[in-house]
């Protein structure tokens, strides 16, 4: 991010919030949107994506002091990928967008900064998507020929 000045720091500092929370606090939801950032100053966050488990999830990493999280999907306002959980009572600092906006919005390369981060985002999201799209097909034609399915395979989008 472009710096910004000490005057812009305050604002948004003092729009920030401390949050004090339990194990199991969920900080992100996976395929919701994050109108704000949360910085870990105490404890430490779990990160759970999507896995063929019991739950529904698997362990993806941790995110200990020092660490954010949220900051991609609020400022490419893209659905979160990962639901991300306090592993233990944990101290966030947390900016919501309206506590940034005023200093975002008055700095117009950090704007033009922010839009060029949301299509760089929207054009991966694209791609993955496409991925997914090709994996899919790739093992739909593993599947046949295991199965010994001669059918014609699909072509690949």
């Amino acid at each position: 991010f472009p710096k910004l000045s000490a005057e812009e720091q305050r604002s948004i500092a003092l729009g920030a919030e401390q949050i004090q929370c339990d194990k199991g606090f969920e900080v992100v939801k996976a395929g919701k949107t994050s109108t704000a950032i949360y910085f870990v100053l105490e404890g430490e966050l779990e990160v759970l994506v999507a896995g063929d488990t019991p739950t529904g999830f698997r362990h993806a990493g941790k995110l200990p002091v020092g660490h954010t999280v949220g900051e991609i999907s609020m400022v490419s306002s893209a659905r979160a990928t990962a639901t991300v959980l306090a592993s233990q009572p944990s101290n966030l600092i947390k900016i919501s967008l309206d506590a940034a906006e005023p200093a975002i919005l008055s700095r117009p390369d950090l704007v033009d900064f922010i839009h060029h981060l949301k299509r760089i985002f929207l054009e991966r999201r694209e791609l993955m998507e496409l991925l997914a799209q090709n994996i899919d097909a790739i093992m739909e034609v593993y599947n046949r020929e295991e199965n010994g399915d001669e059918r014609r395979p699909p072509t690949l989008p």
